[in-house]
């Protein structure tokens, strides 16, 4: 068994690290098709247009001051309720703070790794 081993552990080894590189560069492509693509597609195509969109923030207000409201019908019943003006405050700013994670979040996507950009410079030398 041992020579068997000694005999063929350089081809076995050699093919080893093919492998290897061969997953890498597959790794590699899929993070490059993340970067490229996918990123820039959720940012620019799905989060880009609810930025600062009047439909879409009247929607996300609504929609929290009704979560509230329900929130509010089950507090009551223990005999503490949140006012409506305090509602309307809460929606607003939290469509506010919605609007700037939006903003956060399209940066984030938009920007390109270290290995990324290293790799692409390399390759246009």
């Amino acid at each position: 068994m041992n020579a068997f081993i000694t005999l063929h552990a350089p081809r076995f080894l050699g093919n080893t690290k093919d492998f290897f590189m061969g997953i890498k560069n597959i790794l590699i492509r899929i993070d490059d098709f993340r970067e490229e693509i996918l990123e820039d597609f959720l940012a620019d195509k799905i989060l880009a247009p609810l930025d600062k969109n009047a439909t879409a923030d009247k929607l996300e207000k609504a929609a929290i001051k009704a979560a509230i409201l329900a929130a509010n019908a089950y507090v009551s019943t223990y005999g503490v309720s949140v006012p409506e003006s305090v509602a309307d405050e809460i929606a607003a700013s939290s469509v506010k703070f919605l609007d700037l994670a939006n903003e956060k979040l399209q940066k984030m996507l938009k920007k390109k790794s270290k290995k990324y950009l290293k790799r692409h410079t390399e390759q246009e030398k």
